[in-house]
């Protein structure tokens, strides 16, 4: 059939067309990417490498990375809608309770999906999403928010390719106006000799875990103050809920080693190094399916989050975990709270008590404190120089101010919702 006759046919025959389409579409789907790809990157060969791949004796092992090698990617536009703490909530619009609409977000770690950075829509550009977004309960990291995980690890790979391209010269890396002001960090120049003996990639690759991550108290922050994605649905209920900051540490930590093995040359390439740190990350904190995670949820009812509540109800999650340093503990659900069944599973998967695993939360490398020459600040906008807590702080908020902004937020959450707020210890 000659290729005029196949286009006829392929006129002619409705049927085949939406088979074509659903291939395609297929394709487009296990690809995980988007029309135009958004960034892709190699290394260069320069005269250098061609004199250390043919000296004698000389493997010609891959060099550390130079400046303009270091990746250019496109800045993060949109968070990923994920997710409320509970199980089977209830939702209102306004002051109407939507009857017979209920959302149930526990899944299992294999039902997640793959990772596309930077997941929805931009121009004409449309991600084929593959993401299956949900809170997963492990063992010893608790509940893991995989829309955090997977929102951190995207802000902290863009951190990061800004942070390695001006490591000798410094920078101000601004961010979109958003989540309550004009966010932006400032990075110093660095030692060129540190940068030599640490090599660019771990030196890039730490500093943007510690900055991925300070960028994540930030959002909780602002969303405790009355930021909102969306206008018409407050998100103060999901603030500083028991599993986002252990999540959005979880999501900045697992990019360190895929910058620092050069990982991050394209998007494919990326987004499938994320799917394979987080799949045996959630193996190593002993993640379980859906059904006992449900179950551990449950436990929790009336705890750290109150079933009667609708979305997007400031008093659905009643605990909040505020934490700062070098380390983030999870919460664990408390054995005793589980019904005897349920709880004999549980140590069937995760033993007898299980030990949380604490999450480090490095600021500094011999030779240099990650402060000294990477801050956060964010000019407050003009709503937010109004609150109460940050009046003192306007018009900038530096990252010297966050700790006394959370003393301030635990104190708020204290009288709110009781001495209990910031903790996950029974009564």
């Amino acid at each position: 059939m000659t290729k005029a006759a196949d286009v006829r046919s392929l006129r002619a025959s409705p049927a085949r067309v939406v088979r074509y389409a659903l291939a395609w579409l297929w394709i487009f789907t296990m690809l995980g990417c988007t029309t135009t790809p958004r960034w892709q990157t190699a290394h260069r060969p320069d005269a250098l490498d061609a004199a250390a791949l043919l000296a004698t004796d000389s493997l010609g092992l891959r060099r550390d990375q130079r400046a303009d090698e270091v990746p250019v990617i496109p800045v993060r536009e949109r968070l990923r809608p994920c997710c409320a703490f509970g199980s089977n909530l209830r939702v209102r619009v306004g002051p109407v309770p939507i009857p017979a609409v209920s959302i149930g977000n526990i899944r299992s770690p294999d039902d997640i999906g793959r990772h596309n950075y930077d997941v929805g829509q931009r121009g004409q550009d449309i991600i084929v999403g593959s993401e299956k977004n949900g809170l997963v309960y492990t063992c010893r990291g608790g509940f893991i928010d995989t829309a955090h995980v997977r929102d951190y690890a995207d802000w902290t790979l863009y951190l990061g390719t800004r942070i390695g391209r001006a490591l000798e010269t410094g920078a101000v890396i601004d961010l979109p106006d958003d989540e309550g002001g004009h966010r932006r960090f400032v990075l110093e120049p660095v030692s060129p000799e540190l940068i030599r003996v640490v090599g660019r990639r771990d030196l890039t690759a730490a500093l943007a875990v510690f900055a991925g991550f300070q960028l994540s108290i930030w959002h909780e922050i602002a969303t405790w103050y009355g930021w909102s994605s969306l206008d018409a649905f407050p998100e103060r209920a999901s603030a500083f809920s028991p599993e986002d900051l252990y999540s959005n540490l979880l999501g900045a930590k697992l990019v360190g080693p895929i910058i620092s093995a050069g990982n991050d040359v394209s998007e494919g390439v990326y987004a499938r190094a994320v799917d394979g740190w987080f799949e045996q990350s959630l193996r190593f904190l002993g993640a379980v399916d859906a059904p006992l995670g449900n179950a551990a949820m449950l436990s929790v009812d009336r705890l750290w989050w109150d079933s009667g509540a609708h979305l997007p109800d400031a008093d659905l999650v009643r605990r909040r975990s505020v934490q700062l340093g070098t380390q983030i503990i999870p919460w664990l659900v408390p054995g005793e709270r589980l019904e005897p069944a349920e709880r004999e599973e549980i140590e069937a998967v995760c033993g007898n008590e299980p030990e949380p695993h604490v999450l480090r939360n490095p600021s500094r490398i011999p030779g240099l404190v990650f402060a000294e020459v990477l801050r956060m600040e964010v000019v407050l906008s003009d709503e937010f120089r109004a609150k109460p807590a940050l009046r003192a702080f306007a018009p900038v908020v530096q990252q010297r101010d966050i700790p006394l902004i959370l003393d301030a937020i635990r104190e708020e959450m204290r009288n709110e919702f009781g001495p209990l707020a910031d903790s996950p210890e029974l009564p």
